[in-house]
């Protein structure tokens, strides 16, 4: 059997980690010490809602987890770089993805897919 997860890639400062399908369930416990799935949710639909100590806080977490050499401090001062609210963007849809097994989105995808009968009223 196989697991439920892939291998996740994660960027920082021009470099990849990676994270095996296996550590995957491991390293969402660690984002979800600072933040939840619905928190992470409700940013990417409400972005005035934001935290951005803890969205640092997260990605950090989980980027040290691949084994990043770097601080919250870093990644905060970031975001306020040239494209820091792509990477913010990016970092949300990135910890969403990752808290999503591929099996659930897939499904999402075909629910979309799938016509909506309709019955004559005959």
């Amino acid at each position: 059997m196989s697991g439920i997860f892939e291998e996740i890639t994660l960027g920082w400062d021009g470099k990849q980690y990676k994270i095996p399908a296996n550590r995957v369930m491991a390293a969402i416990g660690v984002v979800e010490k600072h933040v939840t799935l619905g928190e992470l949710a409700k940013w990417q639909s409400d972005p005035e809602k934001l935290r951005l100590t803890q969205l640092t806080a997260a990605y950090g977490a989980i980027i040290r987890f691949a084994g990043a050499t770097v601080s919250d401090e870093q990644i905060y001062a970031g975001l306020f770089q040239q494209g820091g609210q792509t990477q913010v963007v990016a970092a949300i849809q990135g910890m969403l993805m990752m808290m999503i097994p591929p099996s659930a989105l897939a499904g999402k995808a075909d629910a979309k897919k799938k016509p909506v009968s309709k019955k004559s009223g005959s």
